[in-house]
């Protein structure tokens, strides 16, 4: 539990202004402007966050005679007024102490966010800024000082640093104890957060003592303008697109090619890097009430990028062609006239649309999830889910690993490119039950019934758990 006297900034980015000079500087909680949590006052509170009397804004409740009570509490202080911040460079300096609760321990921490707007999420690992499943409500960056470790979202460990975008999985992240910090040890900590808009570049500095140290404790590169700024005309969203360029020969193409016409194999962290990104772009997009509609490997791009923790080449991947995408309105469906659904099955296979789509013109959520399957199943056996074969086979890439499953023999459906099967290490044995549990994760997304199928959250959830942390993604 944390209570955080003296300069605390959480920013709301929105439709104000912060002046004409380029960079943005913020000072709150000093006799000079002190916190206050009520309409009149510096800061928009929610949950538990209370400006104690002796000024100190904490984030749990103020009363620690009665620790039941800050048992799954979770408290956000936003600046009242929303801060234009696009095209601007930023920096703020603030200390915050978190405390131990016995018998409860410390808590999960807290986090220095940017929001798009002013909304509050759950507690716990949440830091009350993301939803329950660890997504972001609203366009959000975080800086968060986490005090408990989580295994499925690749948490390194119970006390360190981490920069976080749209979700809590985060991008980059430190051991505290590598500057000499405890974070839940009870001492005053000082934090700096500086973002240059001319070099995308954000730190994050950490320190007992008041002296900001020369060099920054965390470092990432990022355009927050990319992830502030949604732009529309009137009341329609225009798609803006990233010129995405590659190194090799498939990865400047699209996931079709890379699969099935390239020289070269995709290995398969890259395969499950995909995966990931993909689920993460549909999630992005369900979030907002958005149907894609034509989810497929020849709409998935490619890109090579250079991973400055990893140390090497990694592949990247974005969701592409938006022609049909739409927004659903108030129910939970759009239906399509039957003769248009027959007509987008010549160009979209139509084999590859759910049954709902094709005998009634139902377009949901669900359909994305559906299509999503299909994507797995074909980046884990490099497969397409059609073809004849010279003696006449007709080949359903679903009915063909539903046997497998059936008769217990799914590894055998995996990329014999990945070359699994040839290796009896632990390590393989390992990717091999990755991948069994990846196909099935696929056949679900594939169920008839489009009510049975996971979202698209769900099988983030699963996603993680079946490929437990980064570290071991890393390992592997």
């Amino acid at each position: 539990m944390m209570d955080t006297p003296k300069l605390l900034l959480l920013v709301l980015i929105g439709a104000g202004w912060c002046g004409v000079l380029v960079t943005c500087e913020f000072t709150f909680g000093t006799d000079a402007s002190p916190f206050l949590c009520n309409e009149e006052g510096s800061l928009w509170c929610a949950g538990d966050a209370n400006v104690g009397s002796n000024g100190v804004l904490n984030f749990t409740p103020d009363d620690k005679m009665k620790p039941q009570e800050y048992v799954q509490t979770a408290g956000m202080a936003l600046v009242s007024s929303p801060i234009d911040m696009r095209g601007k460079s930023f920096r703020t300096h603030f200390t915050f102490r978190i405390e131990r609760m016995y018998p409860l321990g410390p808590g999960d921490g807290l986090a220095f966010v940017m929001l798009g707007s002013k909304v509050k999420g759950c507690a716990g690992r949440n830091f009350g800024a993301y939803d329950c499943s660890g997504w972001q409500i609203v366009q959000m960056v975080a800086v968060e000082f986490d005090t408990y470790q989580n295994i499925d979202i690749g948490d390194i460990n119970a006390n360190h640093v981490g920069v976080d975008f749209q979700s809590i999985r985060s991008k980059i992240s430190r051991d505290a104890s590598e500057g000499g910090i405890s974070l839940a040890g009870g001492e005053v900590i000082h934090a700096w957060i500086d973002y240059s808009a001319v070099y995308g570049q954000l730190e994050v500095r950490i320190r007992l003592d008041g002296r900001k140290p020369r060099d920054p404790f965390l470092s990432y590169s990022v355009a927050l303008s990319d992830i502030f700024s949604g732009p529309v005309e009137g009341n329609k969203f225009l798609l803006v697109h990233e010129f995405m360029s590659g190194d090799f020969e498939f990865m400047s193409a699209d996931l079709e090619y890379a699969l099935f016409r390239s020289p070269q194999s995709l290995s398969w962290k890259n395969r499950v890097n995909v995966i990931f990104d993909i689920c993460e772009a549909l999630c992005y997009l369900h979030r907002r009430r958005i149907l894609h509609r034509q989810v497929k490997a020849s709409n998935i791009l490619l890109k090579v990028v250079s991973d400055a923790e990893e140390g090497h080449l990694v592949t990247k991947a974005k969701l592409h062609d938006f022609r049909l995408a739409e927004a659903l309105g108030h129910g939970d469906k759009i239906f399509v006239d039957k003769s248009l659904v027959d007509k987008w099955s010549l160009d979209l296979s139509f084999r590859d649309l759910p049954p709902e789509a094709v005998k009634d013109g139902i377009f949901s959520e669900e359909f994305d999830v559906y299509a999503f399957g299909i994507v797995i199943l074909q980046i884990v056996t490099g497969k397409h889910t059609t073809g004849t074969f010279p003696n006449c086979y007709q080949f359903r890439l679903r009915n063909w690993l539903v046997e497998k499953r059936e008769n217990n023999c799914l590894e055998d459906a995996i990329d014999p490119k990945l070359g699994m099967h040839l290796s009896f290490t632990t390590a393989s044995h390992l990717l091999r039950r990755e991948a069994i549990a990846l196909l099935n994760l696929g056949l679900e997304c594939l169920q008839p019934d489009r009510i049975k199928r996971p979202s698209m959250f769900n099988i983030m959830e699963n996603l993680l758990r079946i490929l437990h942390t980064e570290h071991n993604r890393k390992a592997k």
